[in-house]
């Protein structure tokens, strides 16, 4: 079974007469998802945002860390809101092992490592559990092909807060779907804060 996202005509599909279509395989988020992601950290969180991406720097799940931050300082101390990064990672692949170090790194720096989790890899039940439990879905990368992510994303009825350019742009409708903001972590600290209101 496939779900068929239509959009709106590229300057190619005019020519050719075709419509772009990005399937989705729904089959994958009917499972019983009876994972509870909070048992993969300490910690019993009854709230959390994610972000699913591989471990690579193109990606820029910084931004998801850096909005995270600026979100918590305004939130009353005992709310108990994590970030989780759930992503690709391939131990054999350098730039992953590197970036996942980077991003530990980050979270330490700016002081949230205690709330940031990091998964790899994450089976195909967890990455359903993941986005059946979360708040909503940071999607990072900036200038992105079309991105299967955010579609997931919507067909498990939560919302995305995407970098308004590339792909995220044909699917996101603004304040409806989601959030589209400039890669910035203030922008994103306050479309987060819309969501939780």
């Amino acid at each position: 079974l496939c779900f068929l996202l239509s959009l709106s005509l590229s300057p190619l599909s005019a020519h050719t007469g075709c419509c772009v279509a990005q399937p989705v395989n729904t089959a994958a988020f009917e499972l019983d998802a009876d994972l509870s992601p909070c048992e993969y950290w300490d910690g019993a969180a009854r709230k959390f945002f994610l972000s699913i991406n591989r471990y690579e720097r193109k990606k820029n799940v910084e931004l998801a860390i850096d909005a995270f931050k600026k979100f918590l300082e305004s939130c009353d101390p005992s709310e108990d809101v994590h970030l989780v990064i759930a992503g690709g990672y391939d131990d054999l692949v350098l730039e992953n092992k590197q970036y996942k170090q980077e991003l530990m790194g980050a979270a330490e720096a700016a002081g949230v490592s205690g709330r940031v989790h990091f998964l790899c890899s994450v089976s195909r039940e967890l990455k359903h559990a993941l986005l059946l439990r979360c708040e909503a879905v940071l999607y990072t990368p900036s200038n992105e092909h079309f991105g299967i992510v955010p579609v997931e994303c919507m067909y498990m009825r939560k919302p995305v807060v995407a970098v308004s350019s590339g792909g995220p742009t044909e699917s996101i409708v603004d304040g409806e779907t989601g959030f589209l903001r400039e890669a910035d972590a203030d922008q994103w600290a306050e479309a987060m804060r819309q969501l939780l209101e």
